[in-house]
């Protein structure tokens, strides 16, 4: 069986060496949010759709993944985002398709959030 989109995510970000040197093996799924050492990324199913064509579906799937970079500064959240892009954008059918900067009040540290679409087989 194929490995799952967040399975394949977070072992290509995790053998990225510019991602890596940011964040080491702190890549987590949504539900690790709180409390977690920064730099930090945050990764997250948004949608799945169902490729279809004209005798029915497909076997693929156009897979929506939020990427979140976590950091201590603007700056740092800043070049965890690019090494992200840089490490998935254009490879193993995925694409980058947005990019957000924020900072949250509540815990006072910035973050980017990174949308990318993933083609993948079920």
């Amino acid at each position: 069986m194929p490995p799952s989109v967040e399975e394949d995510l977070y072992s290509r970000l995790a053998a990225d060496s510019d991602v890596a040197s940011i964040v080491g093996t702190r890549i987590y799924p949504y539900n690790k949010l709180p409390n977690i050492q920064l730099p930090a990324l945050v990764y997250q199913r948004v949608s799945t759709i169902p490729v279809r064509g004209l005798n029915g579906p497909h076997d693929l799937e156009s897979v929506r993944m939020q990427i979140t970079a976590w950091g201590d500064t603007y700056l740092q959240t800043v070049a965890l985002a690019s090494a992200v892009k840089d490490a998935l954008d254009g490879t193993e059918q995925t694409t980058f398709e947005n990019q957000v900067d924020r900072f949250d009040t509540e815990v006072k540290r910035n973050y980017c959030v990174l949308d990318f679409i993933v083609w993948h087989a079920p």
